[in-house]
């Protein structure tokens, strides 16, 4: 006789993500109403690409009758579980008023999250509202930035250069300004990216063309 097998959360995951599955295909074909069906499903056990999904059909209608506070809901529910793009739409959700009272602050904290995951957008709109957060808030910041630097990553080794540069979050200090810039030009290479470097903002032309050289010659190495 064949024991009774208990549901795991590996087995319930990956019928949530047929579940998801099942949902986008039925978006591409433009049957909305079947599309919600099987995304809120998946969803509700917790997977956070559907919980977005949901999000964004109540806000744009699809499949389900438009409704800004629950898609305020769904993308919190994506953003807490991680979804990095779910941080970036709940910061713009902040930002302009979407299903829940316009809060800046808020705003900036679910920006950073999102940038800290990788999401471009999210560092961009973070890049651009931390100079007008209080300190309080640029100190916490920094720390995250900071240690997200020191783990390897692109974009946090770039701000903290900055940060250091125009005292944000921190005190001014050029060396450690000039390190990061460093760190950053090294991780680029390591990349083999193809993108041209960012310049910092009291960098000067000359100083940029160095660090960007030496990148480049670190690159070719590589090859």
């Amino acid at each position: 006789m064949m024991a009774f097998l208990m549901p795991t959360a590996s087995m319930a995951q990956n019928t949530a993500k047929d579940w998801l599955k099942k949902g986008r295909d039925h978006y591409q074909k433009y049957e909305f109403k079947e599309s919600f069906k099987w995304c809120m499903k998946a969803a509700e056990k917790g997977l956070a690409e559907a919980q977005y999904l949901v999000s964004k059909m109540y806000e744009d209608g699809d499949g389900v009758e438009e409704d800004e506070k629950l898609a305020f809901q769904w993308c919190r529910k994506a953003a807490e579980n991680g979804y990095a793009k779910a941080q970036f739409t709940l910061g713009e959700y902040y930002d302009e008023g979407v299903g829940v009272r316009s809060n800046s602050k808020e705003a900036f904290q679910w920006y950073l999250k999102g940038a800290l995951a990788g999401n471009k957008n999210a560092q961009e709109e973070a890049e651009d509202l931390i100079e007008d957060m209080p300190k309080e808030i640029q100190q916490k910041a920094f720390e995250q930035i900071l240690s997200a630097a020191k783990n390897g990553s692109e974009w946090a080794q770039l701000t903290a250069s900055e940060c250091y540069e125009e005292g944000i979050g921190t005190e001014e200090n050029e060396k450690q300004a000039a390190y990061w810039y460093e760190e950053y030009t090294k991780t680029h290479a390591s990349k083999g990216s193809k993108t041209q470097l960012k310049k910092t903002k009291k960098q000067s032309i000359k100083e940029y063309q160095e660090a960007f050289e030496k990148s480049q010659k670190q690159s070719k190495r590589k090859d």
